[in-house]
């Protein structure tokens, strides 16, 4: 079998199973896709690389690969991929949901410290208007 059948099967397991629309290029190496929930990328096996690479991460918390990396799997055969695609969608839902809970906790952290650092500078900022109306007002 070629590798543009085998992502075709693989094309076809996301789509079924996840609801994943995708598109094969580089000369049937890559595959991307997304649905409203999930991002996904396939590459093939090429130079001096022997694996298949699959790649998942939430659409709703997805960046760029090297930020939103959810499900890095490594699989010898396109079939090894086909399976755990297939056995393992419960699993790859849990990850995601949990990877997903991981950034938004992340950012609701960073929006309180934002938060509370903005109401000290407002806190100051009354300060100093109080001050200068004291000030006008004493002239």
């Amino acid at each position: 079998m070629n590798m543009q059948t085998e992502m075709k099967y693989i094309q076809l397991r996301l789509k079924m199973g996840y609801g994943i629309q995708s598109d094969i290029i580089h000369d049937d190496a890559v595959l991307h896709g997304c649905s409203d929930n999930i991002v996904v990328m396939v590459c093939a096996p090429h130079d001096n690389y022997p694996n298949w690479l699959l790649r998942m991460s939430p659409a709703a918390t997805f960046d760029r690969w090297s930020n939103s990396c959810c499900i890095e799997q490594y699989f010898s055969t396109w079939r090894d991929l086909y399976r755990y695609l297939d056995d393992s969608a419960d699993d790859i839902y849990r990850q995601l949901f949990e990877y997903m809970s991981d950034e938004y906790k992340y950012l609701e952290a960073e929006h309180h410290e934002l938060s509370e650092d903005w109401l000290r500078k407002s806190d100051s900022i009354d300060r100093m208007s109080s001050y200068i109306r004291d000030m006008e007002s004493e002239e």
